[in-house]
């Protein structure tokens, strides 16, 4: 057995023998690994690239579907309210992305700023800010751009979150953001399903 093999075969009965094989754990470590990137479409007009608060672009777009704050799938959440939204003109801009799915993990955004950076403010979700305080972090360290002509198509990478999801094997939570651990520790929140 080679070395690589060897090493893959500790880590996995450590797992087992430390109880970090549980469904709660698991499904935490996927959630990390969703969070990393970003791959969505939607509809709107322009272009934006960004680097943490550090933006360029004339930008109003909607994301409708695909993966971000890690979650897969409709992106606005019914088809009577809009959950994100993003304007960005030459002396103002404007990001909130706001489905409960993500906001129940401090995955939300509420960004606003000027020509070239961006900044967050709080999330607009009961009780999200109390416990899931590190959302500003995460959104310093997101890499992404968006194209829209009529679609619009978002892709992004956050190194952050990649060492969250690193360290979460270890029992480190850089970000507060493994819902499944917060259950069995805090009463469940509002969007805790």
């Amino acid at each position: 057995m080679n070395t690589v093999a060897r090493i893959l075969l500790i880590i996995l009965l450590s797992t087992v023998i430390t109880g970090c094989a549980s469904s709660r754990y698991l499904t935490d470590r996927g959630r990390d690994a969703m969070d990393i990137f970003t791959a969505s479409a939607g509809a709107g007009i322009g272009a934006k690239v960004r680097i943490g608060p550090i933006q360029t672009g004339l930008i109003t777009d909607c994301d409708l579907y695909g993966l971000r704050g890690g979650t897969f799938g409709d992106q606005d959440g019914s088809a009577s309210q809009l959950w994100s939204r993003e304007v960005e003109l030459l002396l103002h801009s404007k990001e909130i992305y706001a489905p409960p799915k993500c906001l129940s993990r401090g995955k939300g955004i509420n960004a606003s700023g000027g020509p070239l950076y961006s900044v967050p403010g709080k999330l607009f979700y009961k009780r999200a800010h109390m416990h899931f305080g590190r959302h500003k972090l995460q959104y310093y360290t997101q890499i992404e751009a968006v194209v829209a002509l009529g679609p619009s198509f978002r892709f992004g990478f956050n190194p952050g979150e990649l060492l969250d999801f690193f360290f979460g094997w270890f029992g480190v939570d850089i970000f507060n953001d493994d819902r499944e651990h917060l259950r069995t520790v805090l009463p469940p929140q509002p969007g805790m399903k």
